[in-house]
């Protein structure tokens, strides 16, 4: 992300500006599924990539997940390191848009620090390149598999891998259900012959 540029036409577009449906569901972190049950992407680019970054948070709130965008998120009168850090604290996805002018930003280079650094302490999370150019990736970034984009096209494909289709996410959360009731009925079955036993 570069903060340094002033909100441009597209800026006052975006969902946020007129008031989109999108912009609830890409300011309410896990709002509607719970904070634990939701993917949520924070999208790291430079300025000359803002369209390609708004075309994949637009792809993945489709998908059912929350977005950190800092065209969404950051408004004139906002800190931006405080509201890049709750960005990177609240996510569990960290979508990297790297290009030539990604690679030159010292902005997105503190982003991926920061991240890396999280991604230590928690193996859980999640980072994911996505190159809008040929551009190398950072030697600590290139090990993570990620995406090449080629067409404003590939990054409904990139959403849907990074969130999964709405089918897989609620397949998913069957499961995790059917799971849970069947830990509660192992409990309960121990308990019984506990008594028994005694």
């Amino acid at each position: 992300m570069n903060a340094k540029r002033a909100p441009s036409a597209a800026t006052q577009a975006s969902p946020k500006a007129v008031g989109h449906p999108l912009r609830c569901a890409a300011r309410q972190p896990g709002a509607a599924h719970g904070a634990g049950s939701r993917t949520r992407v924070f999208i790291s680019h430079n300025a000359a990539n803002t369209a390609d970054a708004r075309l994949l948070a637009v792809a993945l709130v489709e998908q059912g997940s929350d977005i950190w965008f800092d065209e969404w998120h950051i408004r004139p009168e906002d800190s931006i390191t405080a509201g890049i850090q709750a960005g990177l604290e609240m996510s569990n996805v960290f979508v990297l848009l790297w290009s030539q002018a990604a690679a030159k930003s010292h902005w997105v280079g503190a982003e991926i620090s920061a991240y890396l650094h999280r991604r230590i302490e928690d193996q859980t999370l999640r980072i994911v390149p996505v190159r809008c150019d040929t551009t190398r990736l950072p030697t600590l970034v290139a090990d993570y598999r990620g995406f090449d984009v080629k067409s404003p096209a590939d990054f409904k494909r990139v959403a849907t891998e990074i969130a999964g289709t709405r089918a897989d996410l609620e397949i998913a959360s069957i499961l995790q259900r059917r799971l849970a009731a069947h830990g509660e009925q192992s409990r309960i079955v121990r308990a019984i012959n506990s008594v028994s036993i005694i």
